[in-house]
C-alpha cells in the first residue's frame, strides 16, 4: 500500500470510529479499497448499502447482486 493509500485509510477508520460511515466510504472508494467500504456496512447490517457498492464497484449483471450479497453475509446470517 502506498503512503497516500495509508493515510485515507487511516482516516477511514477514525470515521468509521466516529460512525461517519458515509464519509469513511468515500475514504476507501478514493483509494480504490471498495472491499472495506463493502466490508464497513457489512459490520453494521447495512445490506442496503451493500448492494448499492457492489453493484457499482464490481462488474456483475444485477441477477448476480443477489447471489454476491448472500456470498457477503453467510457469515453474518449461519
Amino acid at each position: 500500500m502506498t503512503l497516500t493509500q495509508e493515510v485515507y485509510s487511516q482516516k477511514a477508520r477514525e470515521l468509521e470510529a466516529e460512525g461517519k460511515l458515509r464519509e469513511a466510504e468515500k475514504m476507501y472508494c478514493t483509494i480504490k479499497q471498495y472491499d472495506l467500504a463493502i466490508g464497513l456496512y457489512k459490520q453494521h447490517s447495512m445490506w442496503d448499502q451493500v448492494i448499492r457498492l457492489v453493484s457499482q464497484h464490481r462488474k456483475v449483471c444485477h441477477k448476480m447482486v443477489n447471489s454476491i450479497l448472500l456470498l457477503y453475509c453467510w457469515p453474518i446470517l449461519a
